[in-house]
């Protein structure tokens, strides 16, 4: 009991940890929730996410540059650092329902990658490369009757892009 408040006044204020971790790369964050829940917790908050993005993504050594692809041989995302002094592409983990099908970018924006599953039915993803975190996103619901209905899905010619409006703090898919 006494070891722990020792480490509870030794230990440095949470206002001053979040403004060191806001400068940490997705990766470090990412290892960092394991060490405490109070970490895990901070990490974890979608404020602290939206901090994270606008500090890094304001700071001028955080210009990456990178190219992600998806490879036609096997369904594999990769991405090159255009950057980097020495160049070589690596592997990004797709989520556990896309590996067996194939696949198309539909859109990015500040991360997240859209991705379109060329199977009947199967929903489109939202995917963060980093985390390797995804969510399905079923198709807009249309009216058959309607004179401009399109049957999403359908389609090998679908478009898509990915937006965020700042002012509902929200992604916006968009399909044609």
């Amino acid at each position: 009991m006494k070891h722990e408040a020792e480490a509870e006044a030794k230990a440095l204020p949470l206002e001053l940890v979040e403004k060191i971790l806001l400068w940490l790369p997705v990766k470090s964050l990412i290892q960092f929730r394991c060490v405490s829940k109070q970490w895990l917790s901070l990490i974890s908050e979608s404020r602290f996410a939206k901090l994270h993005y606008d500090t890094t993504d304001a700071a001028p050594a955080n210009k990456n540059t990178r190219l992600l692809y998806l490879s036609s041989e096997v369904p594999e995302a990769r991405c090159v650092d255009l950057e980097a002094s020495i160049r070589g592409d690596y592997a990004l983990q797709l989520p556990l329902s896309c590996r067996l099908f194939s696949l198309s970018i539909l859109g990015s924006c500040r991360g997240f990658i859209l991705l379109r599953i060329h199977v009947h039915g199967a929903p489109l993803l939202l995917w963060n490369p980093v985390t390797g975190s995804h969510r399905s996103m079923s198709y807009p619901v249309a009216d058959p009757d309607a004179p401009c209905w399109m049957g999403f899905g359908s389609s090998n010619n679908l478009w898509g892009g990915l937006s965020y409006d700042e002012s509902s703090d929200d992604y916006l898919v968009s399909l044609g």
